[in-house]
C-alpha cells in the first residue's frame, strides 16, 4: 500500500475520500497539476477530512471475513441450484423449513430416475455440505482471532445491540472500521450504499430507505 510505503520513509501521508473534498461547481478541468495545487489549499485550510487507514492485523481480520462472506454466498447458489434441479424434476419437500436436519435427511434418500441426474444432484449436495463446513470453519477461526486484535472492544460494544451477534459484529467493525469518521447516519448509509429514494407512487413526500446498486466493501 502506498500509504504504508510513504510513512517507512517518513513521509506524512494522509489518505482523504475523493467523496469529501470540496469541488466547485461547474469546474470540469482536471489535471494532476490543478488537482495537487487544490489539494494543498484545502489541507492547508483544514477542509480535508482524512480517513482512518486500517493496519496490516485489520487488513488480515476484514480479508477473514470476506472469505465468510464468500462461503456463505457460495452456499447459497449451490442451494439454489440444487432447488432448481429438484423443481425442473417435480420434487418438493413436503416440510415445513428448508436446509434444516429433517431436511437434510430428506435429501440424502432421495434417488432421481436416471443416474446422470443422481450424479448431477450429488455434486450439488456435496457442494452445499463442503460450503457448510467451509463457513463453519471461517467463522471458528473468526472467534479465535478476535481477542487478538485491537478492535475487539468495539465488537464487543455492538454485541450490546439486541439481535447482533458476534459474527455479524465481527463482520460490520471488520469492513467500517472507524464509526466516529461518520458524522452522521445519513453520511454512514451513503457509505454502506443505502439511500432514500422516492417513488412517484407515494404520497407526496414520502420517502423509502432503497438499496442502491452497490458494493458493501469499502475500500480504505
Amino acid at each position: 500500500m502506498i500509504w504504508r510505503h510513504l510513512n517507512a520513509q517518513g513521509i506524512e501521508c494522509q489518505v482523504v475520500a475523493p467523496s469529501s473534498i470540496p469541488k466547485r461547481s461547474g469546474d470540469r478541468i482536471k489535471t494532476d497539476r490543478r488537482d495537487a495545487m487544490l489539494l494543498a489549499r484545502l489541507s492547508r485550510s483544514g477542509d480535508l477530512t482524512p480517513v482512518r487507514v486500517p493496519g496490516a492485523a485489520d487488513e488480515a481480520v476484514r480479508d477473514l471475513v470476506r472469505a465468510r462472506e464468500d462461503a456463505v454466498r457460495e452456499c447459497r447458489n449451490a442451494r439454489h441450484r440444487l432447488k432448481a434441479l429438484l423443481l425442473r424434476n417435480g420434487i418438493a419437500y413436503a416440510g415445513k423449513s428448508s436446509w434444516t436436519a429433517a431436511h437434510l435427511r430428506w435429501l440424502a434418500t432421495l434417488k432421481l430416475e436416471h443416474a446422470a441426474q443422481q450424479i448431477g444432484f450429488q455434486e450439488y449436495l456435496h457442494a452445499i455440505t463442503e460450503a457448510t463446513a467451509r463457513i463453519a470453519r471461517l467463522e471458528q477461526a473468526m472467534r479465535e482471532t478476535l481477542p487478538e486484535w485491537s478492535l475487539t472492544p468495539l465488537v464487543q460494544a455492538l454485541q450490546a445491540l439486541r439481535g447482533v451477534q458476534l459474527i455479524a459484529a465481527m463482520t460490520l467493525v471488520g469492513e467500517l472500521q472507524d464509526f466516529l469518521r461518520f458524522e452522521s447516519a445519513r453520511k454512514l448509509m451513503a457509505f454502506v450504499g443505502l439511500v432514500p429514494g422516492e417513488h412517484p407512487q407515494a404520497p407526496s413526500g414520502a420517502r423509502a430507505a432503497s438499496p442502491k446498486p452497490a458494493t458493501v466493501r469499502p475500500g480504505a
